[in-house]
């Protein structure tokens, strides 16, 4: 409508406002008790979680827009532009990923405390459905992702609609490594949910700048669908050292296809740089 940064922010605090209005009038239908309370034991039990936690929330933060801080420095506006059109895509499906891991961790949690047998075979039928869930999201996302753009972005039409193609592509890859995390954590093992983070997050910075100079934003998708891929095989590392297997014969089509897709990011990328 003609407006600027501003007024895009006032828009922003009023959506945020809506959210947390909403919260608070659910909160008080369900009759929860919103007074803060001293309690020792709860205390207790933060503080021995909290650096855990804290460090991986710290860790997320700082590579959230880690790329657009590397990509600022070696690509000219409209290409970072054509970049960020692309990425959303990604973050909307990483939404809806989010918002059904999140409704189902307190029942794992609550299972693996509870019946931990129940809690490993729930956990590999869950994968399985999961796994159709991400195939038929990529397949529907790079169906669309040509509409997505011409729709929305009709000035930068058709320049980020490959990238855009690939990026949510990677949500067979990262939509299996949120679901293993929220695994890791149901069955109480933050700190090896952690370290699987360190090891993704060191990739992909390396990656970042090895990469997005001779490769744009093709280098940034391919850091990202190459730290996600091995931030994924460590978490599946800790999840059989300390659950249990999961389906011997579903990680092995997995990885195949993961390093498919890798070789067809790096085609892309190639190709881009030819351009």
């Amino acid at each position: 409508l003609g407006g600027g940064v501003v007024e895009l922010m006032w828009v922003l605090l009023a959506t945020r406002g809506i959210v947390l209005f909403s919260y608070l009038a659910a909160g008080i239908r369900d009759r929860l008790h919103l007074r803060p309370r001293f309690d020792a034991g709860l205390l207790d039990k933060i503080r021995k979680v909290l650096p855990v936690f804290l460090t991986a929330t710290i860790l997320a933060l700082i590579l959230s827009r880690f790329d657009y801080f590397v990509l600022a420095h070696f690509q000219d506006e409209v290409r970072i532009g054509h970049y960020a059109i692309a990425y959303r895509l990604l973050e909307i499906v990483q939404m809806a990923v989010s918002a059904i891991l999140m409704a189902l961790f307190p029942r794992f949690s609550l299972l693996f405390i509870e019946r931990p047998q129940q809690f490993r075979a729930a956990a590999r039928l869950s994968l399985l459905a999961a796994l159709s869930g991400f195939i038929l999201m990529a397949f529907l996302g790079i169906l669309w992702a040509d509409t997505y753009v011409s729709w929305l972005f009709s000035r930068q039409y058709p320049h980020p609609v490959l990238l855009a193609q690939g990026f949510v592509a990677l949500i067979l890859i990262i939509g299996v490594d949120l679901f293993l995390a929220g695994l890791l954590n149901a069955a109480d093992r933050q700190a090896d949910d952690l370290r699987a983070q360190v090891v993704g997050a060191s990739l992909y910075v390396t990656l970042l700048f090895a990469l997005i100079p001779p490769l744009g934003g093709y280098g940034a998708l391919l850091a990202l669908g190459m730290a996600a891929s091995a931030q994924l095989l460590v978490r599946f590392f800790y999840y059989r050292r300390r659950v249990g297997p999961l389906h011997c014969r579903v990680e092995i089509v997995w990885l195949t296809l993961c390093g498919s897709l890798l070789l067809i990011w790096a085609g892309f990328g190639l190709a881009q740089a030819g351009l």
